[in-house]
């Protein structure tokens, strides 16, 4: 509704880079056609080989914590991913198995977002001590 074409999703743990808007858009602008998603950091297994230089095509992957998602990508994403069956990066890494989705990674791993070693706010029991007040009182809601 909004009529953004492209948007970035960062997890809370996730470092994005300093030239940040930069490197998005340059990201963006040699993605292959077709493209749903651009994962700018993740783990799992190494990229399928079929890209190019900065992005390679991504059928296995876990974490899903920065990435580009094309307006065409979130309409598949809620299709896939509705209702909530699994964590979303299960769900996405599946539907790009099966070739549903088009995602693509950064291919250089040195050059990927980071991911900030913590725990997650999504867990099953009571939050951690450490937890945020707004992260402890999401957690009530989500266990009510």
């Amino acid at each position: 509704r909004s009529g953004v074409a492209v948007a970035a999703v960062f997890e809370d743990d996730a470092r994005p880079w300093a030239d940040h808007d930069a490197r998005t858009a340059r990201l963006v602008s040699q993605a292959p056609r077709g493209w749903d998603l651009i994962l700018l950091g993740w783990s799992g297994a190494p990229p399928a080989g079929d890209g190019h230089e900065l992005l390679q095509r991504v059928t296995r992957f876990w974490g899903l914590h920065a990435y580009v998602v094309s307006r065409r990508g979130m309409q598949r994403i809620v299709a896939e991913a509705t209702p909530v069956r699994c964590h979303l990066d299960h769900a996405l890494s599946d539907a790009a198995a099966a070739g549903r989705l088009a995602i693509y990674g950064v291919s250089d791993q040195h050059a990927r977002v980071r991911q900030v070693a913590k725990g997650s706010d999504v867990a099953f029991g009571p939050p951690p001590p450490s937890s945020s007040a707004s992260s402890r009182r999401a957690h009530e809601r989500v266990s009510r």
